[in-house]
């Protein structure tokens, strides 16, 4: 297991480095108002994508993973992730559409979208969505060569045809490259992703057979997860639309920049729990006394990285982006204090997404409501560091909340 969470987080970084080298580029690129509205229409696609995939791409990693084992010599394991197939893609026909249909008139009435912006929120989210989860055929099976080749093109084509599009229209074309050319851009690398995921991951899109068995074991794992993932989604984007509503779209440029930055450390969180969740789904009392002993035996390294980040901060913030975002900071500062603790916690996180979805739900919308009420305050009170005091205070939070109930759940053992 090790040498798997080892090799997802080194393609994990590869795909995040080269995502982090656009946002870098369109930061130093743009002015802070263009770069600011960029951050918060991916902001509104992260969170459209999440409405769209719901619980279904966990939901099938611990649905086909859970009791599999246990099931005849001749059962064909695929046939649950034919079946997962099957409630997903109604899922989207009768659900999907709809909601991307009522975001788009709810968001378009807070923002006056173009007609290209319009046309992302209805393509975008749908297709990447949709890609996101033909990728979790792989982390299902086990399969986390191709899973990380998918999971790494996801930011390679993006950052590809960004600098192709740059050099064809700035180099070429002698024109300057436009927040417009940004939005077209992104929209032709999302229908090209999916074709490619689509042609990548054809012999498991099959829609197998109706099983009410079935089907009320996936209900009670896609449904708690599902919300939690909302939840998960609104706890990291509502900054962004919180801090705009407040201060306008420029304070969101120089949020972002620190933010997209302190989102280095969680690629270890992300590939400790695509690994965890499927090894948690076989045993999962063993890998929570394993937790306890890696938390006590790394805490002392966690405590030295955040020093060591605090530190260094004003040197990276502006070698990478320059000195027109120095206010970014003390953003990235406080940011990074919860975003390596995370680190350490996640693996308690993963362990309630497996076999307690529903304490996952609980700790969610506590943390969303921390950080939508004490954003709203300490935005107006502390500026742009009262969201990032907001952000913390959520986490310190959740990590109290995971580590009392893994506990008490250790004791009663």
């Amino acid at each position: 297991m090790k040498k798997t969470v080892i090799i997802i987080t080194l393609f994990n970084f590869l795909a995040a480095g080269i995502g982090f080298f656009t946002n870098v580029i369109l930061a130093r690129y743009f002015s802070y108002e263009t770069y600011g509205r960029i951050s918060l229409l991916l902001s509104l696609n992260a969170i459209l994508i999440v409405f769209l995939q719901f619980g279904f791409q966990n939901g099938m990693v611990i649905f086909y993973n859970k009791e599999t084992q246990k099931q005849g010599v001749d059962f064909n394991p695929l046939y649950k992730i034919f079946f997962v197939n099957r409630q997903y893609f109604k899922y989207l026909l009768f659900l999907g559409f709809p909601i991307i249909i009522i975001f788009l008139v709810i968001t378009n009435y807070l923002y006056s979208f173009s007609t290209t912006e319009k046309i992302f929120i209805l393509l975008a989210p749908l297709l990447l969505g949709v890609y996101t989860y033909f990728t979790t055929y792989y982390q299902t099976v086990g399969k986390w060569i191709k899973y990380n080749i998918l999971n790494t093109l996801y930011s390679l084509l993006k950052a590809i045809f960004l600098l192709a599009f740059f050099f064809v229209i700035y180099y070429i074309q002698k024109q300057q490259f436009t927040y417009n050319d940004y939005v077209l851009l992104f929209i032709t690398y999302s229908i090209v992703l999916f074709i490619i995921g689509l042609l990548y991951s054809k012999k498991y899109i099959q829609i197998g057979e109706q099983n009410k068995d079935w089907g009320k074991v996936l209900n009670k794992l896609v449904i708690p997860i599902g919300l939690s993932n909302l939840l998960v989604i609104l706890i990291m984007r509502i900054d962004n639309i919180l801090i705009e509503y407040s201060l306008g779209i420029e304070k969101v440029a120089i949020y972002s920049a620190a933010n997209s930055l302190a989102f280095v450390f969680p690629l270890f969180t992300g590939s400790i729990m695509k690994v965890l969740m499927k090894e948690i789904s076989k045993n999962s009392l063993a890998y929570l006394d394993k937790i306890f002993f890696y938390q006590k035996k790394y805490f002392i390294y966690l405590i030295l990285s955040i020093i060591v980040v605090y530190f260094l901060s004003p040197y990276i913030i502006t070698l990478i982006f320059g000195h027109k975002y120095i206010p970014s900071i003390p953003i990235f500062q406080i940011l990074s204090i919860v975003y390596i603790g995370g680190i350490f916690f996640t693996p308690l996180e993963s362990y309630f997404y497996t076999e307690a979805p529903k304490n996952i739900f609980i700790l969610k919308i506590s943390q969303f409501l921390i950080i939508l009420i004490l954003g709203i305050i300490f935005v107006n009170v502390f500026n742009l560091k009262g969201m990032a005091f907001a952000i913390v205070l959520s986490r310190f939070f959740a990590w109290g909340y995971l580590y009392i109930k893994s506990k008490r759940i250790v004791r009663k053992s």
